[in-house]
Formats: C-alpha cells, structure tokens, sequence
C-alpha cells in the first residue's frame, strides 16, 4: 500500500504496466487490486482489469520508463451478482462466513460499547448530569482517529496471510464500533429525563423516531449518493473516501453533546 501511495503521489496511474513498473509492485499484488475491484476507474470494470493484469510484464531497467501501446479489448462488465462474488472472494470469505465476521464485529463490539457508556455517564451523572452527554462526546472524538485506522487496517496487516490479516482488523475494528454506540444509554436516559414522568414514553418514541429518520434513512441516502459522486476520481474506493466524509458527523455530534452538557443540569426533570 505504501508502494501505491508513493507512486500516486507524483501523478495518477493509468494502467496496469504503469501501476508494476512505477510502483513496483508485485504482480500477486497486481492480481489482488484487480480481484478486490480496485482497477476499476483505469480499467473500467472487473473483467477487464483482469485481462489487463494478466498480460503485463516488468519492464528491465534498460527499458524504464518505455511505454507500450496496445489497442484495449472492450470486454462486458461483470453483473452485479458476479461483483458481489469478486467481493467476498477477495476477502478470503464465503457469503455466511462474511456474515458472521461483520456481525461479530457490530455484535461484541456494540455489547462493550452500549455497557461501558452506561457505566461511565451513571458514575459522572452521579457528580454532574453533564457527564451523561459528555461521556459520548469523548467518546465519539476518539473514535475519529480509531476508526480511520480501521479503515485503513490494510497497511497494518497487509504483509500477514489473509487469516491473520482478517483476525488483526477485527480487533482493530471493535474499538470504533464500541466507541460509537456509547451514546445509546447515556442520551436515551438524557431524553426521558428532560419531559415529565408522563410524558416520557412519548419523548423516547419520538428521539428514537428521528433518530431513525436521520441516522438510517437519510445517512444510508447520503453516503450512496456521495460515493457516486466520488466515482469518477476515486473508482473502487469512493465509497471509503464518502465513509472518510461521515468521520464530520461525529464530531458534530460531539460539538452538540458539549453544548448540551451546559444546559442539562437545569432543564433535568426527576
């Protein structure tokens, strides 16, 4: 990855020979990139890339720097079931195997982060109610970093097997998760509190109401809608660098819990 990442930094690459040659790497590598999708704002589409990697050589260094031109081979694009496959191939994973390793994921790392939340803003909500919308807000400030670490778990764990590699970014991946589901206890005890006994079940239903509206429906909408925008420049990894966008949620979040904070202990309800 670091090899690419210099490579690109003086111009973009535009062929499979460019990315060997200039980068130098190897052409497993090559192969991987093409398998995973990664070629496809050079190439076009999958089958393609594949084509195009398995008939480019390392050039000598007597002929560095030379170009060879070859007329392109217009091949179908895979449908969206043969992507799909490539994906879960690339990952070393069968379909139920993908399942259980991201629901292991969601599921221990939000039973950690949905407890260790509530423990923490029960025990600062003792001194202060401030600390039940503070605790998320830290919370989610560290899980910035610690999350685009996960996300670019790759050059961490990219000289190991692909089990092992797989085993380092679920543990990698467990602490973002766990960091960004701290809120959950903190804020729904925040809400019912801030509504008279009454009225509490009502205020609950419409927090997690718009919660729902915004979160699921409108953040699913706009990480799709900015991933295609990102297509054109950045291929295969747009929907990374729209994920890369949301990292700007959190610390708003984070900016509205702090403000909140000020303001809890006197409009708490008992």
């Amino acid at each position: 990855a670091k090899k690419l990442l210099q490579g690109r930094a003086h111009r973009r690459y535009v062929s499979a020979a460019d990315i060997i040659n200039r980068a130098g790497v190897s052409r497993r590598a090559l192969e991987a990139l093409a398998e995973g999708g990664a070629m496809e704002a050079i190439s076009g589409n999958r089958h393609a890339s594949r084509w195009e990697v398995a008939g480019v050589q390392r050039f000598t260094e007597a002929l560095a720097g030379a170009t060879v031109e070859e007329k392109a081979i217009a091949l179908p694009a895979p449908t969206e079931g043969q992507g799909l496959t490539a994906d879960y191939r690339s990952l070393g994973l069968t379909l139920s195997q993908t399942a259980w390793y991201y629901s292991g994921i969601a599921f221990l790392g939000g039973v950690v982060g949905i407890w260790l939340g509530g423990v923490m803003a029960d025990k600062l909500g003792a001194k202060s109610k401030a600390g039940y919308p503070l605790t998320p807000a830290v919370a989610f400030l560290i899980s910035v970093p610690c999350f685009l670490l996960a996300m670019n778990s790759g050059v961490l764990v990219g000289g190991l097997g692909s089990q092992a590699a797989l085993a380092v970014a679920f543990v990698i991946f467990l602490i973002p998760t766990g960091l960004n589901l701290t809120w959950l206890g903190p804020i729904t005890a925040a809400v019912q509190h801030l509504a008279p006994a009454p009225m509490r079940t009502t205020a609950s239903a419409l927090f997690l109401l718009i919660n729902n509206l915004l979160g699921i429906a409108v953040g699913l909408y706009y990480f799709g809608k900015v991933s295609d925008v990102l297509k054109p420049v950045f291929g295969a990894e747009s929907l990374r660098w729209a994920i890369y966008t949301g990292m700007g949620f959190y610390l708003l979040a984070a900016l509205l819990f702090f403000l909140a904070s000020r303001r809890l202990e006197r409009d708490w309800v008992d």
